[in-house]
């Protein structure tokens, strides 16, 4: 394991990060602090770029482009900065805080109080569907939106958004696109919809509850549950969860501060109980995690994020600390069983 000094010290917080974010594959870290926003790559871990910018509370990055969403301390107004021209080229004003963003080279989703909103990409943004209500929970990739339901938290929509045909509404006399297609609804859950996360191909969504104790894989074209894993017994919130490169993993972080790594396709691979095959009880039959790792975090941390780099290594992102641990998935042919091997950690120099 390689370990990098600190540039800072642990409880270093004098500029602390606001949010942060991967962009769309997973190869860029955008972070915002109350002066800057700054960029890094991944892997290895690298330094892009830096801009000066007070008192942000939401980041986005698009791609590894030059555009950048961002909120400032006026949260209802999201505002689009083109890097190469070092400006806004476009401003976004809604009726509530933002709660979040998600960017295509299409589209933007904004959500914002009890409602989704989706706007065109352009100079100026034009919204372009009516408000769409939600229970508070979303996720936004490759034109397809999946949300809550607002009126039974257990329940997920999902549906595609279509940039071209269908039928035409006439508002204040700007002809728009009617772009919402078919949609699928699920009964993911019988608690609160707490997190959903697509695959990078979309054809998967994962879901678990503010219980915390299952994680359930759904495909999003019918709806058809794929796996239904079990994180761990006791109730837990779940801070992250991540596919990797290639769909066939799912990690999972809780705030018991467990790194959990789940095998989509190879199902054997996952640990069942030993009393699986005598006694027929739902707990027993669990299909547990591949592997796990125990984290070692402070008192004062709140959160993570993660990011697979590989189909076998991923990251940890720690604001706090302002560090980013190195992890692989690896097979000990010895002990005959998988493993999670910290491989290294490193400082980002805010």
């Amino acid at each position: 394991m390689i370990t990098r000094n600190p540039i800072v010290p642990e409880n270093h917080v004098s500029n602390p990060v606001t949010d942060y974010e991967f962009n769309q594959d997973q190869s860029c870290l955008i972070l915002s602090t109350l002066k800057s926003f700054e960029i890094y790559n991944v892997h290895p871990v690298a330094h892009i770029m830096s801009q000066e910018m007070r008192h942000l509370s939401k980041v986005r990055m698009l791609h590894r482009t030059n555009y950048v969403a961002f909120v400032t301390g006026v949260k209802e107004v999201v505002h689009i900065w083109d890097d190469v021209k070092k400006q806004d080229v476009s401003r976004i004003k809604v009726d509530a805080p933002v709660k979040d963003l998600f960017l295509s080279r299409e589209f933007i989703v904004v959500s914002y109080g009890d409602v989704i909103s989706v706007f065109k990409f352009g100079n100026p943004w034009k919204r372009i569907t009516d408000d769409i209500r939600f229970g508070g929970v979303c996720e936004f990739s490759n034109g397809l939106l999946v949300y809550s339901n607002e009126f039974n938290l257990g329940q997920i929509h999902i549906t595609k958004l279509q940039s071209s045909g269908g039928a035409t509404t006439q508002d204040q006399g700007v002809q728009q696109k009617a772009i919402l297609g078919k949609g699928v609804l699920i009964k993911a859950h019988t608690n609160p919809i707490k997190m959903v996360r697509l695959n990078r191909k979309s054809d998967m969504v994962a879901t678990c509850s503010q219980d915390g104790t299952i994680i359930r894989v759904f495909k999003t074209e019918d709806g058809v549950l794929v796996r239904e894993f079990r994180r761990g017994l006791d109730r837990a919130d779940v801070v992250d969860m991540k596919w990797s490169t290639d769909g066939s993993k799912l990690a999972v972080v809780s705030d018991k501060w467990t790194l959990h790594v789940f095998e989509i396709f190879n199902d054997q691979d996952n640990k069942r109980h030993a009393l699986k095959g005598w006694i027929n009880m739902k707990y027993f039959q669990s299909e547990w995690s591949l592997c796990n790792f125990k984290l070692s975090v402070d008192k004062h941390v709140r959160g993570c994020k993660i990011a697979w780099i590989s189909e076998s290594s991923l990251v940890v992102v720690w604001p706090h600390t302002r560090m980013i641990e190195t992890f692989k998935v690896v097979f000990d042919d010895e002990m005959e069983r998988w493993l999670v091997q910290m491989d290294q950690r490193e400082q980002l120099m805010i």
